[in-house]
């Protein structure tokens, strides 16, 4: 082999050396940075994570809280609701009865003026 042909051989080793020392340069960098967006997702997940922890304690506390406001109401309110409505049908009960007494007592007492007219009106014919 000649010269010309080792120094034709040699620009190739270098060129081939160069392109490989850039192709790891490349791949080194691009490691580097995949990396640093390995991290970052981590960083974001983990931050997700406490939050989704966090949305979790605040529903178990809202669910808590509902229960509670359930049993107050089961306890409370709804005794107090029907106590309300029991003596509301009470009170219209009540008027029920007062308004059919009058009824029943105005009927009698038109019927005792009726028959005391029919007899009053009896007696005073002249007789036959």
């Amino acid at each position: 082999m000649g010269q010309d042909e080792l120094n034709v051989i040699q620009r190739a080793l270098g060129v081939v050396e160069g392109t490989l020392r850039g192709l790891m340069d490349q791949w080194g960098r691009q490691e580097a940075e995949a990396a640093r967006m390995r991290q970052e997702n981590n960083q974001k997940l983990e931050l997700l994570s406490r939050q989704v922890e966090r949305l979790s304690s605040d529903l178990h506390n809202v669910q808590q809280d509902v229960a509670e406001m359930r049993n107050d109401y089961e306890d409370r309110i709804n005794p107090a609701l029907n106590t309300a409505e029991a003596e509301r049908n009470q009170r219209i009960g009540s008027r029920t009865v007062w308004a059919l007494f009058a009824t029943g007592a105005a009927t009698v007492l038109t019927s005792i003026g009726y028959v005391v007219d029919r007899l009053i009106k009896y007696w005073s014919l002249p007789p036959h």
